[in-house]
């Protein structure tokens, strides 16, 4: 049974630490609010009183608070999660067998409680290979991509995004989820299996008559296969950042996966294609992993360090492994706790003024490998 003492130790946690290993992307002490349709950061978190509290949906509290609203948990279920999932001792809680104390394989092995209506739910991923299975690149994803991010269309062709323009369902007898204009991400595994897809919504813009897109054509798959991750883009001079002029219709979340989605690497399939020595690149996000591979880096993308299982953590170890760290508080942290487990992980800087690699590389400012 726990006692008073136990509790306030669950609710000294980090505040910001917790949020993150639920999957919530906190940037500057802010983030999108997972408790209602935000369009824009409302969810603060006070460092100082270690507490969370969004100013749209009046929700807030400590640790075991958030932990019982984001995963839908009873308090006894949300205080033994909690416990796991960061390496707190509870008597009676965290007793299984298996070694709490080992500081270094906490991550590894905290307890991952999926919320009540999510527990035995799967991604149809039979039904969403059906929509990857003939990409498309709309007008939206075109300018997004090719314009705004410089990237390259052999990157994406074999990444196997795709975009839609009406809504689409998740399942296959399912109403509208993704939100259109959006991109379709697929997660593989290293053998390439679909896990999951995120969407993207893609704010539709109010851009100059003479800024509008170009029309880019991503290629088939095959030829990056024959072709290295060489970007036919050189030296662009500046990313064009039209989000001020952006329309962002109320309650379209940014990003949305399936209930029932795991935690996962991003682009795992590459580590396939690593030659021996060859260095492997961490990204912080999905649009960081593509500006790498546009620059030529074999690149994975992780979007939260206390999202990697014991299993992420040995099979990353057996490869050579780089980092830009985001310019911020959430770039910093993920360095230092990524460094802890993965002792061999070497540092880069970006390059003054950009805030992460995916800007560097619209900017024409970071490295390309021929």
């Amino acid at each position: 049974m726990m006692t008073k003492e136990d509790i306030n130790r669950l609710n000294a946690a980090d505040i910001v630490g917790v949020a993150e290993a639920l999957g919530i992307s906190v940037r500057r002490k802010v983030a999108i609010c997972p408790f209602h349709a935000d369009t824009h950061p409302s969810l603060h978190f006070n460092t100082a009183r270690n507490r969370f509290h969004c100013y749209v949906c009046d929700k807030k509290g400590g640790p075991i608070n958030l932990v019982m609203e984001y995963c839908n948990l009873r308090f006894p279920d949300a205080c033994r999660w909690l416990a796991d999932a960061m390496n707190i001792r509870i008597d009676g809680f965290n007793d299984n067998g298996d070694n709490r104390d080992n500081r270094n394989n906490a991550i590894g092995l905290r307890r991952q409680l999926p919320p009540k209506e999510t527990a035995s739910v799967k991604p149809d991923t039979e039904y969403l290979e059906s929509l990857l299975r003939y990409p498309v690149i709309n007008a939206e994803a075109n300018d997004f991509l090719f314009r705004q991010r410089r990237l390259n269309p052999k990157v994406i062709a074999w990444l196997g995004l795709t975009s839609i323009s009406q809504p689409a369902p998740c399942w296959r007898y399912g109403r509208p989820f993704y939100d259109a204009p959006s991109l379709l991400i697929p997660y593989r595994d290293i053998d390439g299996r679909l896990i999951t897809v995120q969407g993207r919504f893609l704010k539709p813009s109010v851009s100059h008559p003479s800024e509008s897109p170009t029309s880019v054509s991503p290629p088939s798959p095959t030829l990056l296969q024959e072709s290295s991750h060489q970007s036919t883009i050189s030296n662009p001079s500046s990313i064009i950042n039209n989000q001020s002029s952006s329309i962002n219709p109320p309650s379209v979340p940014r990003f949305r996966f399936p209930k029932g989605s795991p935690m996962s690497i991003y682009n795992l399939p590459i580590l396939k294609w690593l030659k021996p020595d060859e260095p492997l690149y961490i990204a912080e996000g999905c649009s960081d992993c593509w500006a790498m591979l546009s620059a030529g880096l074999k690149a994975v993308a992780i979007p939260s360090a206390l999202s990697l299982s014991k299993s992420d953590i040995e099979m990353l170890r057996a490869f050579k492994l780089h980092i830009f760290p985001d310019h911020d508080e959430a770039g910093e942290r993920a360095w230092i706790r990524l460094r802890q487990w993965l002792p061999q992980l070497v540092r880069h800087e970006l390059d003054e003024g950009c805030k992460d690699f995916a800007e560097m590389w619209a900017r024409g400012k970071a490295p390309v490998v021929n």
